[in-house]
């Protein structure tokens, strides 16, 4: 039996990392490539380590997922205002390849749940490594969910079909409350 819509997310269960146990052949977020990604594709690409999956449940239902892998971000892609001091040509990032929201969860704040996990893995992986934003290949469709969150719209992407958002992670603050550290 599907989810039924929570009014808060914080019900949801505190992301797994995909597995081999795990049926996924049922998400449906209503995109054909990102649905076909978790059913089909998400499994291997984690084997060949170019992403790593976190699924969220609700109760045992999966309402959302995203895969994080390193990126960067070509600082000419980027206007003028919005780049560093530092004489570097690309800028290091986590790139969210993939996020997916269940269609029954959707607009209930699962993929701000989903988004601010993701900001936390960025955080913690900039206190390790370099990494100061946060990056999605945006469908046109999501282009205002992730510009709500603070995202911005790299220029010049009226023609791309998955459309280029960056964060800086140093100019958002964490949600109050936090994410979990486990993961």
């Amino acid at each position: 039996m599907p989810a039924k819509p929570s009014h808060n997310p914080n019900d949801l269960s505190f992301p797994k990392i995909l597995d081999n146990s795990d049926d996924t052949s049922n998400f449906s977020c209503g995109k054909k490539e990102i649905d076909e990604f978790i059913q089909k594709q998400a499994f291997s690409f984690q084997q060949q380590r170019l992403g790593i999956t976190y699924l969220f449940h609700q109760g045992a239902d999966l309402v959302g997922f995203a895969t994080l892998c390193m990126g960067h971000i070509n600082k000419h892609k980027i206007a003028a205002h919005d780049r560093l001091t530092q004489h570097v040509n690309s800028y290091p990032a986590l790139l969210i390849g993939q996020l997916g929201v269940c269609n029954g969860q959707q607009g209930e704040g699962v993929g701000t749940y989903i988004c601010d996990f993701c900001f936390d893995r960025a955080i913690r992986l900039s206190q390790r490594v370099g990494c100061r934003f946060l990056v999605v290949d945006a469908l046109e469709s999501a282009v205002k969910f992730y510009s709500k969150y603070g995202f911005t719209l790299a220029p010049k992407q009226e023609k791309e079909k998955q459309k280029l958002m960056f964060l800086d992670i140093t100019k958002r603050q964490p949600t109050p409350g936090g994410q979990p550290t486990d993961v």
